[in-house]
């Protein structure tokens, strides 16, 4: 991947590429805008357990007894070697799975997903399991400008795609939070800001003229009737807006952009 204070690579992109400078293109081969949340997300960052780990060690070795003792002990390597796996031993103890585990884990999967499949428990099942309209995957002739919309927490992703026909990815995505107070409020005021940021996105990147299709992944439990038709069954996670369970959420979040009026966005 380029440095961020570069603007130039050496891919040539198509002319369909608004501000082509503006994007970069990664190992994957996906054209990525340098200011949006997936370029300069960094994957390699230490994790925090990691970073808590490294402080455990320093604190004992500055636990040590100093002077004369404390060189005897440095040379003693076999000893403190010891020392120090073990400490990372019980600092990762809880994280290691062994095969038991994980079969019972499985077990455990497996039976809820079961009981969501049938008719008689699907009602008390913990594992909702609800037919599928996408009948069928990608083929890798698909072309044009697309928004997604990943709503599934106390934060959502936004994301605008361009595929054209030489087959570049180009990817542009921001993530946007959802204040408590909305979380539980009236529903119609999580769907009018959800649409108030999927305008601010459109507008700030100058696609608001464009007809764009959404596709709109709601991860909560519903009940789909087609493709761009599905009724919340139950809120989980924390939400709890009213006047949503029971409702069409495709429904719901087109309303809120027409309330708008200023882009133009098909939920599909």
């Amino acid at each position: 991947m380029a440095e961020n204070g570069d603007t130039h690579d050496n891919y040539q992109r198509s002319n369909s590429f608004k501000d082509s400078d503006k994007y970069v293109r990664t190992r994957s081969g996906t054209y990525v805008r340098r200011d949006s949340d997936s370029y300069s997300r960094k994957d390699s960052s230490m994790p925090e357990f990691r970073s808590a780990l490294k402080s455990r060690l320093q604190k004992s070795k500055d636990e040590l007894p100093q002077g004369l003792m404390r060189e005897v002990l440095e040379t003693y390597k076999p000893n403190l070697l010891t020392r120090r796996r073990r400490l990372i031993e019980d600092f990762v103890r809880d994280l290691m799975l062994n095969n038991d585990h994980i079969h019972v884990m499985e077990q455990q999967m497996r039976d809820a997903i079961k009981m969501g499949l049938k008719k008689e428990n699907h009602e008390n099942a913990s594992v909702k399991c609800f037919p599928t309209y996408v009948k069928e995957l990608p083929n890798g002739k698909e072309q044009g400008k697309f928004l997604s919309l990943d709503l599934g927490g106390t934060n959502f992703r936004v994301i605008f795609m361009e595929l054209t026909k030489d087959k570049e990815f180009m990817m542009d995505s921001k993530i946007y939070a959802i204040p408590h107070s909305v979380m539980i409020g009236p529903g119609v005021e999580l769907f009018d800001h959800i649409a108030d940021c999927l305008a601010m996105f459109v507008l700030d990147r100058k696609i608001q003229d464009e007809t764009l299709p959404l596709g709109f992944t709601f991860s909560f439990p519903l009940q789909q009737e087609g493709l761009n038709k599905a009724t919340l069954v139950k809120w989980t996670k924390g939400f709890n807006c009213a006047g949503v369970e029971g409702e069409d959420v495709v429904g719901l979040l087109q309303e809120a952009l027409e309330r708008r009026g200023d882009v133009k966005i098909e939920v599909c």
